[in-house]
């Protein structure tokens, strides 16, 4: 059989799951002619998968930034938080006047308030900064 496009359409051969399946990374509905990607901030490690509720969202702390990802692509950057179904390393920056100083922070509440004695003057503050000679910086100096 041969499409209106001259490309030869369907198999010559009764299909497996060894030779032809769905790839991790993506889904396959019954009926579709072309596989489907699991979209940014989630992936599937799975192969076969037949629809996009089979394609998990990515865990709280980490990310997964492309489509037709088989797992996640690390954790979330020190001064950000990653909720689930994060798709960028810097999806949420702690606010001005917090920092978070390890990675893989999943919450608003794991950004830490800005220790006395130094400031946190911008959003995504991974390590404070000490107060300058002259000024006295409080608890959450921003």
């Amino acid at each position: 059989m041969t499409l209106s496009n001259g490309n030869p359409g369907g198999l010559n051969v009764y299909p497996n799951l060894r030779d032809h399946y769905c790839p991790s990374g993506s889904y396959c509905p019954a009926g579709a002619t072309s596989l489907l990607a699991c979209p940014p901030g989630t992936y599937n490690s799975l192969k076969g998968r037949k629809s996009i509720l089979d394609c998990q969202q990515t865990d709280q702390g980490f990310y997964t930034a492309s489509s037709n990802a088989s797992a996640v692509d690390g954790p979330c950057n020190a001064g950000y938080y990653c909720p689930l179904g994060s798709s960028s390393a810097t999806q949420s920056p702690c606010p001005q006047g917090t920092f978070r100083s390890i990675t893989a922070g999943s919450k608003p509440e794991d950004c830490s308030i800005c220790t006395s004695g130094y400031y946190c003057p911008t959003p995504g503050t991974a390590s404070p900064i000490i107060c300058p000679l002259g000024y006295y910086c409080p608890l959450g100096t921003v």
